[in-house]
């Protein structure tokens, strides 16, 4: 399991480039926490399936196991912690006791990450991996992301000069099984892309690829002035690791489960924080 860096995040992002104060970003986070959301059919369905790694995560006193699709779920612990947020920044979840609080579950269920761990920084501020794609620049985060296999996957159809015909679209999924078989190498980040393996155009080759079931929220957004901002957040499963923090009413993610030894080596928190120049 790794260090959340979510927070730390969002504080570095809002005192670089944010116009508006915490208390009011995340204004709309507390009001659905405290004043509740509709558990829909398909968080109805996770829970239950969920429930055994739930339970086992110290989730028993959860509001969400007793709920049924339709229910409404207020969550008032974790209203209280992103007030905290919004008025503290991130000492309000690094330190103190809601960080004790995070260590203690995670030790609980066998884990052995410490209040030390937390208060460390936890978002790393790094370049993109760069390259041209025709007429574009792309440019993907660097390990502890798995971003460059996306890069990896264009750098092999420019090598093998597939260019722009329609009837190649098939050699786009193979080069994605392709960069994916190497994900376990991610942490050598832009190195990576002289190492695709060779692909038939004309034979797929059975590979089996990234797996899209998974929860992973997307959100991109533009500004007048040419500020950009791209987020991907995931838990990785359902609930991530399972492992409730009934003081702060969240689960702990589990995304280090996608990232080889190698790549955590590089940092202990949940992924890099890219600052593209602008």
């Amino acid at each position: 399991m790794a260090v959340p860096g979510l927070v730390d995040a969002w504080c570095q992002m809002q005192a670089r480039w944010g116009r508006l104060d915490l208390r009011v970003t995340l204004a709309p986070a507390i009001s659905d926490a405290q004043d509740g959301v509709p558990v829909t059919q398909g968080l109805a369905q996770a829970r239950r399936q969920q429930s055994g790694r739930l339970m086992a995560g110290g989730a028993g006193g959860w509001a969400l196991m007793g709920l049924e699709s339709g229910d409404r779920f207020r969550q008032p612990a974790l209203a209280q912690t992103l007030r905290n947020i919004a008025d503290n920044g991130r000492d309000a979840f690094y330190l103190g006791p809601l960080a004790a609080a995070i260590a203690h579950a995670v030790q609980q269920t066998g884990g052995s990450m410490t209040v030390d761990d937390l208060a460390a920084p936890a978002a790393v501020v790094a370049s993109p991996i760069s390259m041209r794609f025709g007429q574009a620049v792309v440019q993907v985060q660097p390990p502890a992301s798995q971003g460059v296999l996306l890069a990896l996957a264009l750098h092999g159809w420019l090598r093998g000069g597939f260019g722009a015909d329609a009837a190649l679209a098939h050699l786009g999924v193979e080069l994605t099984q392709a960069a994916f078989a190497l994900r376990d190498d991610v942490s050598r980040g832009a190195a990576l892309l002289d190492d695709l393996p060779a692909i038939d155009p004309v034979r797929a080759a059975g590979r089996g690829g990234p797996r899209s079931y998974l929860h992973t929220a997307g959100v991109a957004a533009a500004d007048l002035d040419g500020l950009v901002m791209a987020s991907l957040i995931s838990v990785f499963d359902d609930f991530g690791s399972a492992v409730f923090v009934p003081e702060g009413g969240f689960t702990l993610n589990n995304r280090a489960g996608g990232l080889p030894a190698a790549a955590m080596r590089l940092r202990r928190a949940s992924g890099p924080f890219t600052h593209w120049p602008r």
